[in-house]
C-alpha cells in the first residue's frame, strides 16, 4: 500500500459540553503527495481535523481530530469513520464517540449481619453491605462504599476500585448510614 492510517484509540468518551481528541497516524509508503483527512459521523458533535491535509513533506505524520460535544447532546454511542484520501485511494479507520451525560447507577441494596456473626466483648459486630455501581454508557471507572454514624461525616470503607457485590464491615451498635459513589469514564 502506498499509505496506511491508524488511530491511537478506537473510542472517545465525552460528557456533554466537553471536548476531546483522537490522534490519527499516517504511515507513508511510496505516496509523497497531499492526503486529505475527513470524519463521517452522525454524532451530536462537531469534528475538526487539524491539519485537514497532510502536504506530503513528512514521511510519517497524521492529524489530531477534535470533537466538541454541545451541552444539549443526547447520551449514546455514535460510530465514526475517519478517512484519508490522496484522490486515487482512500483508507478508513473506524471508531466510536460515546456521549455520556448520565451519572452511574449506584445504590445500597441490603445491610445485614454477617452469617454466624457474634457480638464481640467490646461491642463490635460484623455486617455485610450489598451494593452496586454500574454505568451503561462510558463504563464505570471506579466505585466506593462509604459509612457514617451520623449521616453527615462519611468515611470510605471500600474503594475507590471496581464495584463489588458485598463488602463486610465491622461496626459498633448504633445508627449506620451507607452510600455508594461511582465515577464513570467521563468523570
Amino acid at each position: 500500500a502506498d499509505f496506511a492510517i491508524s488511530l491511537a484509540g478506537r473510542s472517545l468518551a465525552l460528557a456533554p459540553a466537553t471536548s476531546g481528541k483522537l490522534q490519527l497516524s499516517l504511515m507513508r509508503g511510496t505516496q509523497t503527495g497531499p492526503i486529505d483527512f475527513a470524519v463521517a459521523h452522525g454524532a451530536p458533535a462537531t469534528a475538526v481535523a487539524t491539519p485537514a491535509q497532510s502536504p506530503g513533506a513528512m514521511p510519517d505524520d497524521g492529524t489530531l481530530i477534535t470533537f466538541d460535544v454541545p451541552a444539549d447532546a443526547a447520551s449514546g454511542i455514535y460510530p465514526l469513520l475517519i478517512s484519508a484520501t490522496d484522490g486515487a485511494q482512500t483508507r478508513y479507520a473506524p471508531a466510536v464517540l460515546i456521549v455520556d451525560g448520565l451519572a452511574p447507577a449506584v445504590g445500597v441494596t441490603r445491610v445485614r449481619l454477617t452469617p454466624s456473626a457474634t457480638l464481640s466483648a467490646d461491642g463490635v459486630v460484623a455486617v455485610q453491605v450489598a451494593w452496586s455501581a454500574a454505568d451503561a454508557q462510558s463504563g464505570l471507572a471506579s466505585a466506593q462504599l462509604e459509612h457514617s454514624a451520623d449521616g453527615a461525616n462519611f468515611v470510605v470503607i471500600y474503594g475507590p476500585g471496581a464495584a463489588t457485590d458485598v463488602t463486610s464491615f465491622d461496626t459498633l451498635d448504633g445508627a449506620h448510614y451507607f452510600r455508594v459513589l461511582g465515577t464513570d469514564a467521563v468523570g
